[in-house]
């Protein structure tokens, strides 16, 4: 388990999030679950891009993934569980990027996708992101092309192209039910 926050000999309290974005990519593939109750927001470019043994985050806390968190948690290929039961906002670009074991999302209180290919080439089947009335981006789930059942709430803001590439390779979508908060 990684702890994201803590203290030194000294008594000094370390930021987890700052310190991993100088490290290297060998010593991030250690990581492989990450669970705190502290951390309300990201607001770090690629905090922890390319954690490749990562397999489960969880932010008790966490409110946002801000818009200067872009790929905070690109392509970590293993990671399949997110659980942020009061994540708000992602607005960081391709948060979730290339999270190639990802197979579904479930924020219940999300209200808003605003990054750019937030999930971008993750093979998610299911979204449940029933308080969600804003996906107000290109390219949110571009290229998601195993989607099966898709959950939002009364969308307010919906952008054009918020799925990509929707295409005849979408046709295993069987559920798009909107307006359920």
């Amino acid at each position: 388990t990684f702890i994201t926050y803590g203290v030194t000999t000294n008594g000094n309290k370390i930021d987890w999030l700052k310190f991993i974005t100088t490290i290297n990519a060998e010593a991030r593939s250690f990581i492989k679950k990450i669970d705190n109750d502290e951390i309300t927001s990201i607001g770090l470019k690629q905090c922890f891009t390319n954690c490749v043994n990562l397999t489960k985050i969880r932010f008790s806390n966490l409110t946002a993934i801000n818009s200067s968190a872009s790929s905070a948690f690109y392509g970590c290929t293993l990671l399949s569980e997110i659980e942020c039961d009061n994540l708000l906002d992602i607005s960081g670009q391709a948060a979730f990027g290339y999270c190639t074991s990802l197979k579904e999302i479930n924020f219940p209180n999300l209200i808003s996708i605003k990054g750019a290919n937030a999930f971008a080439q993750s093979p998610l089947k299911n979204i449940n992101i029933p308080k969600c009335i804003s996906l107000s981006t290109n390219g949110i789930f571009s290229t998601t092309t195993s989607l099966v059942n898709i959950v939002v709430g009364t969308l307010t803001s919906l952008h054009v192209n918020a799925f990509g590439l929707i295409d005849a390779r979408m046709n295993v979508l069987r559920n798009f039910t909107i307006g359920v908060n």
